[in-house]
């Protein structure tokens, strides 16, 4: 150390970080039977938050918004459970959850216009997208 703001820059560069990747086949290739079972689990909590949020819609296509939504929630809430001969779990980036929080207050404006909830279900698509394929964590 010698006092200079940017001495410390050296050790950075010598010792740098090792970079990880995702598994051979993306984060779904580590999809076990009991992160189906979770999915399933959280599924009905999950629509039935999003269908009071939207305004208890009461024609198909509204439903089948937030049933999609929900779906997707699950799937990324799920997919949060740690693997078998891991202890911890591996939360990859703040994506995936911002996209549940994002696509649930985006079905709040759905009785005002349908819009809202195909956003909704691209953004939580998106966040299906981000937490299988578009992932640097190690496993």
């Amino acid at each position: 150390m010698s006092g200079e703001p940017f001495d410390d820059f050296k050790i950075i560069v010598d010792n740098p970080l090792p970079i990880s990747v995702a598994p051979t086949g993306g984060w779904l290739s580590l999809w076990q039977l009991r992160h189906t079972v979770a999915s399933l689990a959280v599924l009905p909590g999950l629509f039935a938050v999003n269908f009071l949020i939207a305004g208890s819609p009461h024609t198909i296509l509204p439903i089948a918004l937030v049933a999609l939504v929900a779906a997707a929630q699950a799937v990324v809430t799920g997919s949060f459970l740690p693997q078998k001969e891991q202890k911890t779990i591996v939360t990859c980036g703040m994506i995936p959850p911002a996209t549940l929080v994002a696509s649930t207050v985006l079905l709040s404006d759905l009785s005002t216009a349908l819009n809202f909830g195909f956003l909704a279900v691209a953004l939580a698509a998106t966040g299906v997208a981000f937490r299988f394929f578009a992932t640097t964590c190690a496993n």
